[in-house]
């Protein structure tokens, strides 16, 4: 018997899921085979693939919108999700999963997801754990791996994948389809400020795979990072998303300032030697400044239980990386003084789709 044929009977009625991909290639295919046996009503929302991956989900028994022209960003495609199931007429949904193409759902999460929020009626929505899949054998799936260990509890916002309650989206005016990132925090804090909560379980979720292989796409994960707090922080600024605006003036802070005034202090020691020990101590004192800063991030990954080198190689990437964030910082200033918008800042490859037909793959329908 299977896991799924295990859990508690959920009424199948009431739930739908949404899963939006762009070239995802076999990760698409592993996360429906996931994803359909849980679901009457799977969405899938292709945003403009190469790859054959809107004809694979077709053929594996998914309802399938594809979108046309850009910017293909992630609020969009779910957004497009939602809409299709008003198109299809679901009056009785009262939750949807979001999931990203790239991610395996845990086969006991749904009945656990739908019982917390059938329990409290102010839940607009409930998240757990995500693990990346090869922290066995890829360097960058353990550095991610760390970012997605947060405690259970009430939680300001969730990240892509979650079951959440219809009735809240439907009040806040649904995903802000413009944004090219941090549209769940942007989802979530204009929630809150409607008096609706957000739970973290203390259980897994989903399973995710990065498929990161080299410095470079982490680099511009970071500035994509900055990029979203500086324009989701300023944005809720008057609401509950203004906790944002603290982290983006760390990100200038550490990410630019500091090594900006590193870089320029021997300059200024070799055009004023006289006054260099003073350029000295400001050193010093600027050293101590990002020490801290890593310093922090250390027991950060102390309090996870994240091992000492692991922990070393994080918070040295992490260090480096605030720069890309700071970058992304500068591209919104500049982007909103131009009143433009930033083209997106993606950071993933396509995996190709094997070719196997689907009627005969496990969860395929045929």
């Amino acid at each position: 018997m299977s896991a799924a044929e295990k859990a508690p009977h959920v009424d199948r009625s009431r739930l739908a899921a949404v899963v939006i991909g762009r070239n995802e290639g076999q990760r698409l295919v592993r996360c429906l085979e996931s994803v359909l046996p849980h679901f009457d009503r799977v969405i899938y929302v292709d945003s403009g693939s190469v790859d054959g991956s809107a004809e694979r989900a077709e053929a594996m028994g998914a309802t399938v919108v594809r979108l046309a022209g850009g910017p293909f960003t992630a609020a969009r495609g779910r957004q497009a999700g939602l809409d299709e199931l008003d198109r299809l007429g679901a009056p009785r949904i009262d939750y949807v999963q979001f999931i990203d193409g790239d991610c395996l759902l845990d086969p006991t999460w749904v009945p656990d997801a739908v019982a917390a929020l059938d329990a409290d009626a102010k839940l607009a929505g409930v998240c757990a754990r995500r693990r990346e899949i090869h922290t066995a054998t890829s360097f960058y799936s353990r550095m991610i791996d760390i970012d997605w260990d947060i405690p259970p509890g009430e939680v300001p916002f969730v990240g892509g994948d979650w079951l959440a309650r219809w009735k809240a989206i439907r009040e806040v005016g649904g995903w802000s389809i413009d944004l090219i990132a941090g549209e769940e925090p942007d989802l979530c804090f204009r929630m809150r400020d409607r008096g609706w909560k957000i739970l973290r379980l203390p259980r897994e979720q989903t399973r995710h795979d990065i498929a990161m292989k080299s410095f470079r796409p982490y680099w511009r994960r970071a500035m994509r990072s900055g990029y979203a707090y500086a324009e989701v922080g300023w944005k809720h600024r008057a609401g509950s998303g203004r906790e944002w605006l603290k982290p983006t003036v760390g990100i200038v802070i550490y990410g630019l300032l500091v090594p900006a005034t590193l870089v320029l202090l021997p300059v200024l020691a070799i055009l004023a030697p006289s006054l260099g020990w003073i350029f000295g101590v400001a050193a010093l004192l600027v050293l101590l400044v990002w020490a801290k800063s890593s310093f922090g991030m250390l027991r950060y990954c102390h309090a996870k239980g994240v091992p000492l080198g692991t922990a070393g190689w994080y918070t040295a990437l992490n260090i480096v990386c605030k720069s890309a964030a700071a970058i992304g910082v500068i591209k919104y200033l500049i982007a909103s003084a131009r009143g433009t918008r930033q083209e997106l800042i993606e950071y993933k490859g396509a995996e190709p789709i094997a070719a196997v037909d689907p009627a005969h793959m496990p969860g395929g329908r045929s």
